[in-house]
């Protein structure tokens, strides 16, 4: 697969058809849609892009969200199974139609959608997740060939992540701390105002070095409290504990 295409035509009309393009010889890409969470955690299409021509991928992505099925996505559960080093924040997994529940098969089969594959993972813009859809007659993506994209999903990931800031610096800057605080809050999990604090600077994409200078406390105090603070919420990693916030709609 080409990336390097995909870096140089960053900022350029043809960016999305580039990515596409890149990667669909070795696997088959038909759609590509891309979520951007921000203000209030509510995730918006910030680019979309279908190889046939049409607006399936941006009216699939409008609909994903519409119909609020983005709060039951299986990324929290993939990433549960997947992530073991509890700080990794781009991550690729794969949604099989066919093993979907009855929502999620309706809407695959409406937009004649195949097997999903997400990079997921936290930029300065926020927390993004990068869909690529292979078409619905196509079959499951072979382990080596979703191995393969797993090694330069972090670059395409970050590709995507600097279009969006160049073509739209309007999407930049926007603090979360606020509306994440309040989402920890609703979980009721009894964080301390110290793990809360840690929890927050980690879902802005502090690295635990960060963290603990930025709060005058001593490294190993920060994992500490991180670990505390996951234990509580019943988390095992950052993805996982921004999706757990996501979900604290009540």
């Amino acid at each position: 697969m080409t990336i390097a295409a995909a870096i140089d035509a960053i900022a350029r009309p043809g960016f999305a058809s580039t990515v596409v393009e890149g990667i669909s010889r070795p696997v088959g890409v038909a759609h590509l849609s891309v979520f951007l969470f921000q203000q209030a955690l509510s995730p918006v299409v910030a680019l979309a892009f279908s190889r046939d021509g049409s607006d399936i991928a941006r009216r699939a992505g409008e609909a994903y969200l519409r119909l609020g099925l983005y709060l039951g996505d299986p990324l929290r559960s993939a990433l549960r199974a997947r992530l073991d080093d509890g700080d990794a924040t781009v991550r690729l997994f794969s949604d099989d139609p066919g093993a979907a529940n009855a929502a999620r098969r309706a809407f695959f089969a409406r937009f004649d959608l195949g097997q999903r594959l997400t990079i997921f993972g936290h930029t300065r813009l926020g927390w993004m997740s990068v869909n690529l859809y292979r078409d619905r007659d196509a079959a499951t993506l072979p382990r080596k060939d979703v191995r393969a994209l797993e090694q330069v999903a972090p670059l395409i990931h970050a590709a995507v992540a600097r279009h969006l800031e160049l073509v739209d610096p309007s999407i930049g800057g926007i603090d979360l701390d606020g509306v994440l605080g309040e989402r920890l809050k609703r979980l009721d999990r009894g964080l301390t105002r110290r793990e809360t604090d840690v929890c927050l600077a980690a879902l802005g994409g502090r690295a635990n070095a960060e963290i603990a200078a930025a709060l005058g406390i001593g490294l190993s105090t920060v994992g500490t409290l991180r670990r505390r603070a996951y234990e509580r919420l019943g988390v095992s990693n950052i993805a996982e504990l921004f999706l757990v916030c996501l979900n604290a709609t009540r």
